[in-house]
């Protein structure tokens, strides 16, 4: 950039102009300009995160944990999806048989503490996410979140393919 203001301050020596030291040139003001717009395509182009505002939530029935208790927990999920680069989530699901059958259970923790199994459909686009994902893909994952008591909040302990 110093080459750019050296020849540009030349040029404008020569015609009797002066240019303020520190100011681009227009030809370096294009190519900042420039710069930014591609950036800015490609930013939107691949997306900055997991995209969960079109999800469909589906808490189902719990003898255990309260309708709150499962949104709350469905949303710890969802905040870490949105991690997810060029992922987005179709569809995420509590069901109590389907976690007991799994082998892990819905009721309290042996370890202390309570938790929750949920499981998830999401599609890849063409990037592949952050490479460890097939691109243009479909995915059904398991989320396990727990917690150690009722007045905690959930966070996402492991999550998979099914």
């Amino acid at each position: 950039m110093n080459a750019e203001l050296n020849v540009e301050s030349s040029r404008a020596e020569a015609c009797g102009r002066t240019v303020p030291a520190g100011r681009p040139s227009a030809g370096g003001l294009l190519r900042l300009v420039v710069a930014f717009l591609c950036g800015t395509v490609l930013v939107t182009l691949t997306g900055c995160g997991g995209d969960v505002s079109r999800a469909t939530v589906s808490l189902g029935e719990s003898a255990i944990f309260s309708r709150a208790d499962l949104q709350s927990a469905a949303d710890a999920i969802m905040t870490r999806f949105e991690g997810f680069r060029g992922c987005t989530l179709v569809k995420l699901a509590y069901d109590e048989k389907a976690s007991e059958e799994q082998g892990t259970p819905a009721s309290p923790d042996p370890h202390g503490g309570e938790v929750a199994v949920f499981t998830s459909e999401f599609t890849v686009d063409w990037t592949g996410g952050d490479g460890s994902l097939a691109p243009n893909s479909t995915n059904s994952w398991t989320w396990e979140v727990r917690r150690p008591n009722a007045a905690s909040p959930w966070t996402v302990a492991n999550y998979g393919a099914a």
